[in-house]
């Protein structure tokens, strides 16, 4: 009887096949795994580089703009106070002006005041009597025009013929001069400053009234006649 014949060199050989193909299979599944590893390593890199950028971008923006805004502040800045300052020179000026034409006035006032106060003086003085009219041929008013006239009240009409044209009216004779003058009612002797045809009228006149007060001061040494 012959013996059964053994097969083990097959078997062997399929358990090694069969663990090669397994190992191969191992290899190629940790080879894929470690390729998506890789690629989304690679994709969350580009991902973050993208972020990355545009955090970038932001930032420089909001810096332009921040410098910007900084820039016309300092612009609006400058330009109020500038205004401010030509505010101010206007101010100046304007204050310069008006303190230069008070000087100029205050002093064209003394001036006049001066030269009238020196001539209606000279008119007094050289009256010898009560009731005598101021000297018209004197070298102070020599040349001047002189014409008859009559000066009412301020409240009355310039034009009214009334011959009585109220307490405060004069009858008065008129002097013309170069000089402009203020009437000064608290001494009753000034100069009546009165602009007719671009000339100054000095007036001279009796002062006709019913107050006693005013009668009590015309009776203090002129006359009864005020210079205007």
């Amino acid at each position: 009887m012959s013996p059964t014949p053994s097969r083990p060199s097959s078997s062997s050989d399929d358990e090694e096949k069969a663990e090669e193909l397994r190992l191969q299979k191992k290899k190629e599944e940790r080879i894929r795994r470690e390729a998506a590893r890789k690629a989304e390593e690679e994709e969350e890199a580009a991902a973050e580089a993208q972020l990355a950028e545009i955090r970038r971008k932001k930032e420089e923006k909001k810096k332009r703009e921040a410098e910007e805004r900084k820039k016309k502040e300092e612009e609006e800045r400058k330009k109020r106070e500038e205004e401010e300052e030509r505010v101010k020179e206007e101010e100046c000026r304007r204050k310069d002006e008006e303190r230069l034409a008070k000087e100029k006035e205050e002093k064209e006032e003394k001036n006049r005041a001066k030269s009238v106060g020196a001539l209606v003086q000279a008119s007094i003085a050289r009256r010898g009597k009560e009731n005598h009219p101021i000297d018209v041929d004197s070298p102070a008013v020599v040349g001047k025009k002189r014409k008859r006239t009559r000066m009412i009240a301020s409240n009355s009409d310039p034009k009214s013929d009334d011959p009585n044209p109220g307490d405060d009216g004069f009858e008065v004779r008129s002097l013309h001069f170069e000089e402009h003058h203020l009437f000064d009612d608290r001494e009753w002797i000034g100069v009546l400053h009165c602009l007719q045809e671009g000339k100054s009228e000095v007036f001279v006149g009796r002062k006709r009234t019913n107050n006693p007060k005013k009668q009590e001061a015309e009776k203090g040494g002129l006359d009864g006649s005020v210079h205007k």
